[in-house]
């Protein structure tokens, strides 16, 4: 049997769990220091709350716990949540400090980054506008940032994995830059980012997943340092009009891996001395204004 609160909160029978909170709930909210589990989706759409305090008891958050809380600023994360479920703050537009407590053996918010990291494998599993992505992180997680309102990102030198979706609808983002470490971009990582418009990547050898940059309209140049393979469809539905590619020799690519992308107006710049190479290779012979990138 279910029981409510003076807000009109949900709690199972014995007040561990906290089910569900009404839509109109107001502003600030203190969660009982009853409750253990935040239910999925427990406070979905509660589009007036700003402010919500996790007490230490709280050890588990639940998927898509505060997904569509847009005016939500703050959260504390208490010190013995041990768990915490995929898509927890997307579409939280508003939200930009996220602080965990400072005794919390699992996850930290180190050096006021303003995001959630798994101390066991420095991976950054959320964040939010305000996040300053810090030096020391391995992995970005899957949907970390998904429709999130963060405008420019730079991915330290130590990350090596961007995960599926870590980036998914960031519709504000404009300018993507990923240093040298990284080796995997995954499925939709930056996919439906409809304002990204530069990408620079530094890393020699780089994997882009299906759809990894699919639907980015406004993605006009694409940078790249290092050899490339790709999955399906990784500029599905982008227009592309430069592509600098600081590699000798051409990349092995496949031949439809720009099939779905609108490269008829793009220039392909390659060092010197290898445009003939690049005019030869399968893939990178679809693009009809090669240049030498001396030659600008």
């Amino acid at each position: 049997m279910a029981y409510f609160d003076k807000y009109g909160v949900e709690f199972s029978d014995d007040r561990k769990t906290l089910v569900k909170c009404p839509k109109n709930l107001q502003e600030e909210y203190i969660i009982p220091e009853t409750v253990n589990t935040i239910g999925d989706s427990a406070f979905e759409d509660c589009s007036c709350l700003t402010h919500v305090v996790i007490p230490e008891n709280v050890i588990n958050i639940g998927n898509e716990a505060f997904k569509g809380c847009k005016n939500l600023v703050l959260c504390h994360i208490g010190k013995n949540v041990s768990h915490i479920g995929s898509l927890v703050f997307m579409r939280c537009s508003a939200l930009s400090f996220i602080v965990v407590d400072s005794e919390n053996v699992t996850f930290d918010s180190r050096n006021n980054c303003n995001a959630i990291i798994e101390k066991c494998s420095n991976r950054l599993i959320v964040g939010c506008k305000n996040t300053h992505i810090p030096e020391n992180i391995k992995i970005i997680g899957a949907h970390a940032f998904c429709q999130n309102d963060i405008e420019n990102v730079i991915i330290p030198a130590r990350v090596t994995v961007i995960e599926e979706c870590a980036f998914f609808s960031c519709s504000k983002l404009q300018y993507l830059t990923i240093h040298s470490d990284v080796l995997e971009i995954g499925t939709e990582a930056f996919g439906g980012c409809d304002n990204l418009e530069v990408v620079s990547i530094q890393s020699k050898e780089i994997t882009f997943g299906s759809f990894a940059f699919a639907n980015c309209p406004k993605l006009d140049i694409l940078i790249l340092h290092g050899n490339i393979s790709m999955y399906d469809n990784v500029f599905t539905y982008d227009e592309l009009l430069e592509i600098w590619l600081y590699v000798n020799t051409p990349p092995v690519i496949d031949a439809y891996d720009f099939e779905f992308a609108d490269i008829s107006g793009c220039t392909l710049y390659v060092p010197a001395s290898t445009i003939d190479l690049y005019k030869k290779a399968v893939g990178w012979n679809e693009f009809k204004n090669i240049r030498e990138i001396s030659g600008k």
